[in-house]
């Protein structure tokens, strides 16, 4: 009899686990993993998963035309002439500026001569000689000049455009009286320029200056300093096209 009945409780407890087993839902397989990328270096896998595509665009090149004068000669002037051509003292030793080699391709540079002074800028008689140690320094171009007449940002390369374009240069054993020329040349051909008597000490800072109504063209440009017929100081500079400007 206690054994019937120890038999029966086992078959109830049994029942109950079963029936309590049956009614539970369906168990959760899905796996929970948090990444945190913010404290450690994601693992190589992940890495790969986020890591964004970089595309490296390249900047547009700028392409400059120079017309009125070759490309291949600015580039040779500005290497070979670091400050301005030779300067002519007064001894009268007048030198041709430098003659440039054949370049690639077969294209020469045009050699040129000493200019003369055109007639038009000699209307003067001197008044007083020269000096043996008269002198006119090398000359500076720029848009601007400063309260002691030095060249703000100086160059020898300008694009084209409507501006003041200044040539400053130092004097020296310079007298008043002396009659001195300046000449504005735009690829060898005669632009502008004036001629006065001298009257501005024996020396100083000086410039001469060129705003052209129709602005500034391409080309190769000289500016020539005289006095009493002499040429004293020449420089020259080169105004440009910008293309990538104009498109």
């Amino acid at each position: 009899m206690q054994t019937y009945s120890l038999a029966t409780i086992g078959l109830f407890v049994t029942s109950v686990f079963v029936g309590t087993y049956a009614w539970q839902g369906p168990q959760e397989n899905v796996s929970r993993v948090a990444l945190i990328s913010n404290t450690k270096p994601i693992p190589v896998v992940e890495e790969a998963i986020f890591e964004e595509e970089l595309i490296e665009e390249e900047a547009p090149s700028q392409v400059v035309v120079v017309s009125g004068a070759s490309y291949s000669e600015i580039l040779l002037n500005l290497a070979a002439q670091q400050d301005d051509l030779p300067q002519i003292s007064s001894s009268n030793e007048n030198s041709s500026a430098p003659s440039l080699s054949s370049i690639a391709g077969g294209e020469a540079a045009a050699v040129q001569a000493t200019p003369t002074l055109p007639e038009e800028f000699d209307q003067f008689e001197p008044e007083v000689q020269m000096a043996e140690g008269t002198d006119i320094g090398a000359l500076s171009f720029s848009n601007d000049v400063d309260d002691e007449l030095n060249a703000i940002s100086p160059r020898r390369l300008f694009t084209e455009g409507y501006f003041t374009l200044y040539a400053t240069f130092d004097y020296n054993e310079m007298a008043d009286g002396m009659e001195w020329a300046w000449v504005w040349r735009r690829d060898g051909e005669v632009i502008s320029g004036g001629n006065e008597l001298w009257n501005y000490g024996d020396k100083g800072p000086g410039y001469v200056y060129l705003n052209p109504q129709e602005g500034f063209q391409p080309g190769q440009y000289t500016v020539e300093i005289w006095v009493n017929g002499e040429l004293m100081s020449q420089s020259n500079l080169f105004v440009t096209t910008d293309v990538a400007a104009n498109n």
